[in-house]
């Protein structure tokens, strides 16, 4: 039976075509560096800590090498020898837990190089602390990497991830540059991420810390209370006692939870559309994590700086490079064209003609607004298209002044059911078919016309603002006729479906759940010792998304 060390003698010398052929590939300088020489010029803007780390391993390496081959090359190994192995063997455990190149073909080379996150950590503490990363690279040498976002880099290209194991001491910083003096693949590293993010320990976190206990103390004595109220039948009376009791998890469970017949002009579909809409969300956002090299450690660092903006609900204004915490754009807009919204309900409190047309004035106003900047910016249609992508975000995706039509649609809307929602004005059955024959067509052509675009069709600069104006007016054209008949009665088993009661606890659910949607998203696709990979939409969508988004509403009720 073969012993350990004879197992890593064998282990080790299946390793030493790889480990001479990467100590071969140094030049003079970059050996100097990592084999132990001082070369100033070629070590500046590394930590020392990191050169003298990735010195030890190196040399283990050598070590590695020299005497396991000794040890083949005589058949044995003295005790002494045994004994360097056995001191020496992490750096080959090191080196393992690296990312590799996929055996595969050509075509199918995936865009993420998994090493061994679990082989990396149980090294951790032989002669330094370990830390997992990845190291985000670009094809070509001396590439440039195009800076873009709070991340650095642009959303539209393509970018590989490979894993490394190495010291602690060598941060995100230290990480690209000791991979470009290397330079062993035909890559240029553009950045690095890793598994153990220091997290300061300032007056903000104890000051969070304090908050949250504080928020937990008063979930559980109100929970208490109200059991032991409700045990023995006593009534809450009392200001302070009622206010204690809007913290009860019990209370607040039962309401959140309950299912039961809605007062008369509530729109029954809404609980479903939240939920369905929810979904959707947390689909596009899965397929996010595909693309970008990081999605939640930059947002840390611009939090730190512009938690004001998300404060005063401004944070969708200003470049995307300042966006604290990605999905919380949408409750600045919200909040803005909230605060714009009464412009258009007291022109309709005098008139419905006077309401529709400042509505109609202000999407006007839109439409013009992003014909012009897309003359001016060259903008794409959507994130996979020609046109400068970089931009996108910063100029038209969250602002208010683009958004708006569908907003001031949503009002007209809800003016028209308050108006009109409690008559159940009758239609024929067949106008009401064409009518969702026609909703649903201005969906599907909302989602698939740009098919063509996306395959890497030129659309013009007209093209491209013309879908980008009438297919957020055409989805929401779409949206309101699902709200409308079904709240009118014309929508059959449609009607039904979206409109039972199940759906109530989930669209009470909605707005937290896409508060914590993106947390839930980060730890759910990065559970795993190894990155999410894209097979078939169906399979993100049934592996992924779906989980993330019940894994969402579950958080979202605690």
């Amino acid at each position: 039976m073969m012993t350990l060390t004879n197992k890593r003698v064998v282990g080790t010398q299946m390793a030493l075509i790889f480990v001479n052929s990467v100590t071969g590939c140094l030049s003079r300088a970059q050996a100097n560096i990592f084999l132990g020489g001082q070369s100033e010029n070629l070590a500046s803007g590394i930590g020392e800590k990191c050169q003298s780390d990735t010195k030890i391993w190196m040399d283990s390496l050598k070590i590695l090498a020299e005497v396991s081959m000794k040890c083949l090359v005589e058949k044995k190994c003295s005790k002494k020898e045994q004994k360097v192995l056995e001191e020496n063997f992490y750096a080959l455990e090191q080196l393992d837990a690296f990312g590799k190149l996929p055996s595969t073909g050509i075509f199918e080379i995936p865009l993420i190089f998994d090493g061994n996150y679990q082989e990396c950590q149980r090294i951790s503490g032989t002669k330094y602390e370990t830390n997992y990363c990845y190291l985000v690279l670009v094809p070509g040498k001396n590439s440039s990497c195009s800076s873009s976002g709070s991340s650095g880099l642009s959303p539209s290209a393509t970018y590989f991830r490979s894993a490394t194991c190495m010291s602690e001491s060598c941060n995100s910083e230290d990480l690209p540059i000791l991979f470009n003096r290397l330079k062993l693949l035909p890559f240029t590293a553009c950045a690095a991420f890793c598994s153990k993010f220091p997290v300061e320990k300032n007056s903000g976190f104890w000051g969070f810390s304090i908050f949250l206990a504080v928020m937990i103390s008063i979930l559980l004595i109100a929970s208490v209370v109200d059991f032991v109220l409700e045990k023995k039948k006593i009534k809450s009376s009392g200001c302070l006692l009622k206010i204690l009791m809007c913290f009860s998890v019990w209370r607040n469970s039962e309401v959140i939870l309950s299912v039961k017949e809605q007062k008369v002009g509530f729109i029954k579909s809404m609980d479903s559309i939240r939920f369905l809409s929810m979904l959707w969300v947390v689909t596009g956002h899965t397929f996010t994590f595909l693309i970008p090299p990081d999605t939640l450690i930059p947002g840390i660092q611009t939090c730190q700086s512009y938690w004001w903006k998300n404060l005063l609900y401004i944070n969708n204004m200003g470049g995307s490079e300042t966006a604290c915490y990605a999905p919380s754009w949408y409750l600045a807009l919200d909040t803005q064209l909230y605060l714009i919204a009464p412009i258009i309900l007291i022109g309709l409190w005098f008139s419905s003609l006077i309401g529709s047309s400042l509505a109609g004035i202000g999407s006007v106003a839109s439409v013009i607004t992003v014909y012009v900047l897309y003359s001016i910016y060259d903008l794409p249609a959507d994130f996979f298209g020609n046109g400068n992508t970089n931009l996108l975000y910063d100029m038209i995706y969250h602002k208010p002044w683009i958004r708006c039509p569908p907003y001031f649609m949503g009002l007209l809307v809800g003016y028209f059911l308050a108006e009109f929602g409690s008559q159940k004005v009758k239609i024929p059955w067949i106008l009401a078919i064409f009518g969702w024959i026609l909703a649903f067509g201005l969906g599907i052509a909302c989602m698939f016309c740009t098919y063509d675009y996306d395959k890497g069709a030129k659309w013009s600069i007209f093209a491209r603002a013309t879908y980008y104006n009438f297919s957020r007016i055409a989805w929401s054209i779409f949206v309101s006729w699902v709200i409308i008949a079904n709240h009118m009665g014309w929508g059959g088993p449609i009607n039904n479906f979206m409109s039972h009661p199940i759906w109530q606890p989930l669209g009470r659910l909605s707005y937290c759940a896409y508060i914590v949607h993106f947390f839930t998203l980060f730890w759910f696709l990065n559970i795993s010792d190894h990155s999410m990979h894209f097979y078939s939409t169906f399979q993100v969508f049934i592996y992924y998304a779906v989980p993330a988004c019940l894994l969402s509403y579950i958080f979202a009720f605690f």
